[in-house]
């Protein structure tokens, strides 16, 4: 089957889910940059140990201007806001009060990279109505099992080309497993983003 396109004039995403690793302090700075006003929540897994990633929020806010918060368990997902998920720790995105986002934060239950992109991917894809993918730099292959729940939704998954990649493990993987719905750097990728939403800075 085709994989979903990214293109502008369908309904605006409701939810952005990115899974990155190594090489994702350095790279989430330059992705949010792009993302300026932007209308859906956004939920990261940074493969972070714990404790540290109350400073990537604090420091990713500092860069971009988007409020970024470090996620807790039960919080309610706030547009144009994004949420790290706690080092160390697994986030699953769940059905809120009156029908918002939540996220449901708990220790990790197998081994592996945490917070894990395969289980917040396949968790967007179960619960929001137009989710989005992004998968970033990072050894291993994090995210491509939760991409593909995304691409049996019809929803579009976005990667980083992997010669931008400050490691090419990850974005490698989706697109060797077919999940890729488009391959850009880094910026590219924050501009298809901004198409999605119907606002300018995409590319055309």
């Amino acid at each position: 089957a085709p994989l979903p396109t990214v293109s502008a004039g369908g309904p605006a995403p409701d939810l952005v889910v990115v899974a990155s690793s190594t090489g994702g302090p350095q790279t989430l700075p330059l992705l949010l940059a792009g993302l300026t006003r932007y209308p859906a929540p956004i939920v990261i897994a940074q493969h972070i140990p714990p404790l540290f990633s109350g400073t990537l929020a604090q420091s990713l806010t500092r860069a971009d201007g988007l409020p970024c918060r470090e996620a807790e368990d039960g919080m309610v997902l706030l547009p144009g806001t994004v949420h790290i998920l706690p080092g160390g720790q697994d986030g699953e995105v769940v059905r809120g009060p009156g029908g918002t986002l939540a996220l449901r934060i708990g220790p990790p239950t197998d081994g592996g990279f945490h917070p894990n992109g395969d289980l917040l991917f396949r968790s967007a894809a179960l619960t929001a109505r137009r989710p989005v993918g992004v998968i970033l730099t990072g050894m291993g292959h994090d995210g491509s099992d939760g991409a593909a729940a995304l691409v049996r939704r019809g929803r579009p998954v976005l990667v980083q080309d992997p010669e931008t990649a400050l490691l090419w493990g990850m974005p490698r993987a989706a697109i060797t497993a077919g999940v890729a719905s488009i391959v850009l750097p880094v910026e590219g990728l924050a501009a298809q983003l901004m198409t999605l939403a119907g606002l300018d800075g995409g590319l055309r």
